[in-house]
């Protein structure tokens, strides 16, 4: 076969360009490393800056209307996040009303208050705020103002906390069998950084910014001797990003080494040269994601739990590109090419298809970057950067390493003979049965297709983490045993100073608080309706028919003013300083974003049935930017995946000069990710918003293998002129590479069941099997297309058999 009849057209244009290229690296081969050093090095010192940040910032831009609405709420009514101890004590006959334990709970509040970074305060049993009567006055103090001395007055104070709504539900249980701990911060992850920092002096280590700085102290608290007896469960919004965070610095590096650990020892099954098949990958992937690390920090981005995904991605990328250069090269050394020549050919045979497959991989990636969430969208950019630094070095680097590598021996041969006994088979199935082989892939379609119709949007970030997660199993515990975690603020401006003092008002706030607490998924809510009617109880000595809200607005001023008088400081969260504002705060167990949505349209079809005149109500709060999280994971499926399939086809039109071959590439692509997806509604999977990345993610990396595929065809068709002659010399070239390719990614993504995330876990099993099923489309449905469509014209030479 003479290759430069082939360097014709754009494709023969790059064949060119990467043979020139490739004895450029060959004629310099200490240069590219001494280069290569210098940018890792450089690269270092980019990365050096870049710090890990999980919040609610990370994924929604500023201009996010839902975002922005949020970030209104927390400057007006101070931060919503808190860190929430759930706290029992089976040991003890009187449960968590044992005299001992119970001052042990009053100690622990202060040492909480006083010690942890960046608290505002700290509620529980011991000080919570008690309305009660005293004569013709109002009095406002602690629960347990004057503590207990003996067992019997405190046994009388857990009636009294049991009898006041407030309480049971977020500071106690209905059983009084545990009792809680709300822990409010005066942060918020979404705050500069500046206001982040435990010590102004001593840098952005994770330790010393919140919220991990918090709940470093708050574990070490609660380790105390002093309250061994005690046992506690700890969640909320400062744990979990504190959990997210170590997670991130934890597997970062475990991550890394444990998928180039592994595609490394399947390149030692496919590469002769065992120092090159380490060497040279291992500079690569090394390379490129310290390359991409020092990308993010000049953008000025930050590192998320999406990144997680990354170094496993470019390693199998990087090695699956390496890969192909080196088996080509070995192919030609074992043909009697020098090592120089080798190259050279390896390139000449394999530099566009790798250059298209890296493109079409890039391309990949950027289809996310229409998301609207801002993880995903800078994603796309950073992980499409270290896919084309694995390509150009794959190119220079590479090519150079082999410059010093010398004349590799054949493969062993057993290797050799059981692949070809493989692919022997696979083309006799092909050529015998092309039409068999088609109703196989067409029945499962259509099973497929039925998965599709179940799938839904769904996600939550309990289940992101595996069952044996320490923070997942506490989370459990709170969500079955007491308050939700999960916050929904409904906020109500009335334009006017004190206009929250409208009978009217509070009671479309009642209705509401009863609409929402008829959900099971609500756990309590809390209003300034909730106070007021403690008041008015209290302002009747106590009578139970009085709790309920005043008739008048003079009333309502009323109490209002004796509250403020007796020392009332609840209310200050609620309200905003010129008593305008007022805000529902609803607690939602940790449940799917689907869940969320529903309980919200049920109440913003309340609102809008019965509103306020001259109110205007506004909703914020975590649980929204959950529901606008699933909002946007439907827009990017769609979008992003659209856009890819336009692109990867325009591109591969380009390259191969046929609109018809670029169709016909794309069919064993789509397969795949259609299988995968059907997969996941008949095993009842969701999309969540990694999983969502898996159609565009997987078609860039698929259609890898049949780029090399096509390719290799139109050659070997182009110098037959016989299409099941072509099929028989195409697989046999190209499959061993293919199959070791596919073998390196599912390795690589293999590697994430390693990850303490459950989301991550699930993802890269997704991603693996979709590769595989990559493979099996380009072994068998692509050479079926080939020979029954005939996309590269009529048939020149003689007939031949298999």
């Amino acid at each position: 076969m003479n290759d430069s009849a082939y360097l014709t057209g754009i494709q023969g244009w790059l064949d060119r360009r990467f043979v020139s290229l490739a004895d450029w690296s060959l004629a310099h081969p200490r240069t590219v490393i001494v280069f290569s050093l210098l940018f890792l090095v450089l690269g270092f010192v980019g990365a050096a800056g870049v710090r890990q940040d999980n919040s609610m910032e990370a994924y929604f831009n500023a201009a996010d209307t839902s975002y922005a609405a949020y970030k209104s709420y927390v400057k007006e009514f101070a931060s919503d996040e808190v860190a929430y101890i759930l706290y029992a004590a089976p040991d003890r006959e009187e449960g968590i009303f044992d005299l001992e334990v119970m001052q042990g709970i009053q100690q622990l509040t202060e040492a909480i208050e006083a010690e942890v970074p960046f608290v505002r305060k700290v509620i529980s049993l011991p000080n919570v705020e008690f309305i009660r009567a005293q004569g013709d006055d109002i009095l406002i103090e602690d629960l347990l103002e004057d503590f207990p001395d003996s067992q019997a007055e405190l046994s009388e104070k857990r009636a009294l906390a049991l009898s006041k709504p407030l309480y049971v539900g977020t500071l106690i249980s209905a059983d009084a069998q545990y009792g809680a701990i709300a822990v409010e911060m005066t942060r918020t992850s979404t705050d500069p950084l500046e206001s982040l920092r435990l010590d102004p002096e001593a840098g952005d280590a994770m330790a010393n910014l919140y919220p991990q700085a918090a709940d470093n102290v708050l574990d070490a608290i609660l380790a105390r001797p002093e309250y061994a007896g005690i046992q506690f469960w700890v969640s909320g919004d400062v744990p979990m990003n504190a959990e997210y965070n170590e997670v991130i610095e934890a597997e970062l590096g475990i991550l890394t080494l444990s998928t180039f650990g592994m595609v490394v020892l399947v390149a030692l099954l496919f590469i002769r040269s065992r120092w090159l098949a380490v060497v040279a990958p291992l500079g690569v992937v090394l390379l490129s994601l310290v390359l991409t690390v020092a990308f993010i920090g000049f953008l000025g981005w930050r590192i998320n739990l999406m990144f997680l995904m990354v170094p496993p991605l470019l390693c199998a990328v990087g090695v699956a590109q390496a890969l192909h250069v080196l088996i080509a090269r070995q192919h030609q050394l074992e043909n009697g090419a020098e090592p120089r020549e080798a190259i050279r050919l390896a390139i000449l045979k394999v530099g566009t298809p790798c250059l298209l497959a890296a493109v079409t991989t890039a391309i990949g990636f950027l289809g996310m970057s229409v998301s609207s969430l801002r993880a995903v969208h800078e994603l796309a950019f950073y992980s499409a950067f270290g896919v084309m630094c694995a390509f150009f070095l794959s190119l220079t680097l590479l090519i150079s390493l082999s410059a010093r590598s010398g004349k590799a021996t054949t493969a062993k041969p057993s290797s050799p003979s059981r692949m070809r006994g493989l692919l022997e088979a696979v083309i006799r199935i092909n050529l015998r049965h092309p039409r068999k082989v088609l109703a196989i892939f067409a029945v499962l379609l259509a099973v497929a297709a039925i998965g599709l119709a179940w799938l839904r949007v769904d996600f939550n970030f309990l289940h992101e983490f595996k069952a044996s997660n320490e923070w997942r199993q506490h989370t459990e515990k709170i969500n079955n045993e007491m308050g939700g975690l999960l916050s929904v603020v409904y906020l109500f401006d009335t334009g006017e100073a004190d206009g929250i003092r409208n009978p009217e008002l509070l009671r479309h706030i009642e209705k509401l608080q009863g609409i929402a607490e008829s959900f099971d998924v609500v756990q309590d809510s809390l209003s300034i309706v909730d106070i007021v009617k403690e008041l008015n109880q209290a302002f009747h000595g106590g009578d139970p028919a009085y709790f309920r809200l005043p008739d008048t607005r003079e009333a309502m001023a009323q109490l209002l003013l004796v509250y403020e008088l007796s020392g009332g400081e609840e209310m200050n969260d609620l309200v905003n300083l010129d008593k305008s504002k007022t805000v529902l705060q609803i607690r939602l167990q940790l449940v799917g974003a689907s869940r969320v949505r529903e309980f919200l349209n049920e109440m913003e079809a309340t609102i809008g049935d019965a509103s306020v005149q001259g109110v205007n109500t506004e909703i914020s709060g975590i649980g929204l930017l959950w529901v606008r999280m699933a909002d946007y994971i439907t827009s990017t499926q769609i979008k992003g995946y659209l856009a890819v399939f336009t692109l990867i086809m325009l591109v591969m039109a380009l390259v191969f000069g046929s609109l018809k071959i670029a169709l016909l590439g794309m069919v064993p692509n789509l397969f795949p990710i259609v299988l995968a997806l059907g997969g996941m509604g008949w095993a009842g999977w969701n999309l969540d918003y990694f999983r969502l990345m898996l159609a565009t993610i997987a078609i860039g990396i698929a259609v890898d293998d049949t780029i090399h595929m096509l390719s290799q065809l139109r050659r070997d068709f182009a110098d037959t002129g016989n299409y099941p002659e072509a099929i028989r010399r195409s697989i046999l070239a190209v499959g061993p590479a293919i199959t070791g390719t596919t073998v390196i990614l599912t390795a690589a993504f293999l590697s994430y069941l390693m990850s303490s995330m459950a989301v991550l876990a699930s993802f890269g099993v997704l991603l693996a099997g979709t590769i595989i099923v990559a493979l099996i489309t380009d072994l068998f449905l692509l050479p079926v297309l080939v020979l029954l469509i005939k996309p590269f014209g009529r048939e020149t030479g003689p007939n031949s058999r298999a």
